[in-house]
């Protein structure tokens, strides 16, 4: 049993694949704790989201909150206030906002419950 720490991944779908298939990663038994922004700027977020949220369930993957799921769920929160800064294309958002839209689950995917974590739901 391994346990891998990774940050920035940025809605990356694609680099994650890559990185479980250099280390070799074992989906039974191995552990992956994101230590900060999973999301925005990627082209793939709702693929990447979809797998974490699988890992979540599955019990492979947990996660700390970074700066974009904090102001993710203050856009949620007051999106007049957040809109400009959460959706500005240097931060990112919109990719998040545009896959969490068409998924089923939608905000469901998050929640901010435990200060610094977030959860799968």
């Amino acid at each position: 049993m391994a346990t891998y720490a990774v940050g920035d991944i940025h809605g990356q779908y694609h680099l994650l694949v890559a990185l479980f298939d250099r280390v070799g990663f074992d989906f039974r038994n191995d552990r992956l704790i994101s230590v900060g922004d999973v999301i925005d700027r990627g082209t793939d977020t709702g693929l990447l989201l979809e797998k974490l949220y699988e890992g979540s369930r599955d019990g492979w993957f947990s996660a700390i909150k970074g700066n974009h799921e904090e102001l993710l769920l203050s856009y949620w929160r007051e999106p007049d206030r957040y809109r400009e800064n959460y959706l500005d294309p240097g931060f990112g958002g919109r990719p998040t906002v545009e896959a969490l839209e068409k998924s089923k689950k939608g905000k469901s995917f998050w929640s901010g419950s435990r200060p610094g974590h977030f959860t799968w739901k």
